[in-house]
């Protein structure tokens, strides 16, 4: 038989098998780590004494209150009105008064402790609502005030303890 044309080229022959890429040489010798840092340089002079000892374990008792604020007065009041009747709200604390820190210092001489030398808390402390006008007496505020309490809040703890030095009591005109 007779063919027209180029002859095509021959089909190569298949294999037996897939063909796979060369495995690549397996290297010899473990792999080197990072290079170290370089050693610092040394020191002159002696080296200092021991470390101290570890700072010793938190004891288990009771927190201690905040501190005080000193700044703060040691009775504050507020007015206010509710429902057409005056309300004054007294906040006091002079637990730890002391000379530095903002307190009423009016006495009459009739007092015990007039100049006022100790600043101690007493049963018979009460909370005193004065007219204006009796700033100008002399001495001032030596009237009845107008309205008063006991910081214990009734009329009976004159002489009782134990001693109420913080507080909040409301006065209401109803």
């Amino acid at each position: 038989r007779a063919t027209v044309g180029p002859t095509p080229e021959p089909t190569p022959r298949p294999t037996l098998g897939p063909t796979l890429e060369n495995t690549p040489r397996p290297t010899l010798g473990p792999t080197l780590g990072p290079t170290p840092e370089p050693t610092p340089v040394p020191t002159l002079g002696p080296t200092l004494g021991p470390t101290p000892e570890p700072t010793p374990k938190p004891t288990l008792g009771p927190t201690p209150g905040p501190t005080p604020d000193f700044r703060k007065p040691c009775i504050e009041a507020t007015v206010r009105n509710d429902n057409g009747r005056t309300v004054i709200d007294v906040d006091f604390d002079y637990e730890d008064l002391t000379f530095d820190r903002p307190h009423v210092d009016v006495c009459t001489p009739n007092d015990d402790d007039c100049p006022i030398k100790e600043l101690e808390p007493r049963s018979s402390d009460f909370i005193g609502f004065y007219p204006c006008e009796d700033a100008e007496l002399d001495p001032p505020f030596s009237h009845e005030p107008e309205i008063w309490s006991y910081t214990c809040y009734h009329r009976v703890c004159r002489r009782n303890e134990p001693i109420t030095a913080k507080a909040n009591i409301t006065f209401d005109d109803y």
